[in-house]
């Protein structure tokens, strides 16, 4: 008997991964609940379905409202009381309350789940988490493709919690995925921001000897169509609607120094000229209103500066003498406790201004240095 009603739980849990991955949440809430049902009567584990009858709750909720994401609540107290050492309960917990926008509470279930067991996606939730008790917004993603997987792009969204509008910087390869993500955390997208006009940033059609492939990479085209604004510097704006086909009344040209803002959020344009005409970083000042949570202030640097490197300077238009200008005159002016989040994952997702100017490219160089050593280009 034990071992059918065992057959009979196993067979439910399964269904329910079925319908979950289907995207039937209801039904997966329902057999999750059957599986249960049957675990507490063989006296089995069953953390683990209450785990995941919380996440199908929660995405349940995330249509159904608050009371739904109350039992998703429910469901991850009982995965912690029934496994209390496992990080899982603990994570449940803190997404449940990360949705019910109890972003304090959501901070301390994170750091209950992180204390079990550090996990690099459960460390970003929880500074989302931190973040978004103020307002403020900010997620690094990366997208790798099979015949792109070298280029290991970052995308980025920046919003305001207080307002729910976000913007998402270098929107490629993978619109419809960013747009859940954003739907996901109940965001408006108000805006797409694009620090050069490269297809590896706003999408379209690459480059020989790709293009032969007949491959249309998804990007700002498509935010465009469904009305979303483009945002990108003057110099690089043509290159833009042409090669993306982007309206031009869809797109805002940007002047250094411009502020783009969303919600009380401040993200100041720098024009940063070198890898392409246009290339521009966004600076969000941590010492003023509208800037980051923890007060230091970031740069979504695209690809004018790396950890240790900067982007390629042998393009058609690519040029090597501004690209100098660029970072001893403008970003290593910046404070040196500024993050830096760069539009490829070359030698790390994360520095600061400070780093590069002890050991990287924001070290103090006069042009001829730099030229000589960028003369075989």
């Amino acid at each position: 008997m034990d071992n059918l009603q065992r057959l009979s739980m196993e067979e439910a849990k399964d269904k329910g991964t079925k319908a979950f991955q289907s995207g039937d949440f209801n039904s997966a809430e329902k057999l999750y609940g059957e599986a249960v049902e049957t675990g507490l009567k063989l006296g089995a584990d069953v953390s683990a379905l209450y785990s995941n009858r919380s996440v199908a709750l929660l995405r349940l909720g995330e249509t159904l409202g608050t009371q739904t994401l109350r039992l998703a609540l429910a469901e991850a107290e009982k995965c912690i009381a029934a496994k209390p050492d496992w990080n899982k309960g603990y994570f449940r917990k803190g997404e449940v309350y990360f949705a019910l926008r109890e972003y304090e509470n959501a901070v301390a279930a994170y750091q209950q789940s992180l204390d079990k067991m550090p996990d690099p996606h459960i460390q970003q939730r929880f500074e989302e988490a931190r973040q978004a008790i103020s307002g403020f917004y900010f997620r690094q993603d990366q997208q790798v493709f099979a015949f792109a997987s070298q280029m290991a792009n970052y995308i980025y969204i920046v919003g305001d919690m207080h307002t729910k509008e976000c913007m998402v910087v270098d929107a490629a390869w993978d619109v419809m995925g960013i747009l859940r993500v954003i739907k996901g955390m109940k965001l408006k997208l108000v805006g797409a921001v694009v620090t050069h006009y490269h297809f590896d940033h706003t999408g379209g059609v690459p480059p020989p000897p790709y293009d032969s492939t007949g491959i249309r990479v998804s990007g700002i085209k498509d935010l465009a169509d469904a009305g979303i604004p483009v945002y990108v510097n003057k110099c690089d704006a043509e290159a833009v609607e042409k090669k993306n086909e982007v309206p031009r009344e869809c797109i805002n040209a940007l002047e250094h120094g411009d502020v783009i803002t969303v919600g009380k959020i401040r993200m100041q344009t720098l024009h940063t000229p070198g890898h392409t005409p246009g290339s521009m970083c966004l600076y969000i000042d941590g010492s003023k209103d509208g800037g980051t949570a923890d007060g230091n202030g970031m740069l979504i640097s695209g690809d004018t500066l790396f950890p240790g490197s900067c982007g390629r300077l042998d393009l058609p238009d690519s040029d090597c003498g501004k690209m100098h200008g660029s970072l001893q005159m403008t970003l290593a002016t910046l404070p040196d406790i500024v993050r830096v989040y760069p539009g490829h994952n070359y030698g790390g997702s994360v520095t600061t201004i400070g780093a590069e100017k002890r050991s990287g490219l924001l070290k103090t160089i006069t042009k001829t240095q730099w030229m000589n050593m960028h003369s075989q280009l």
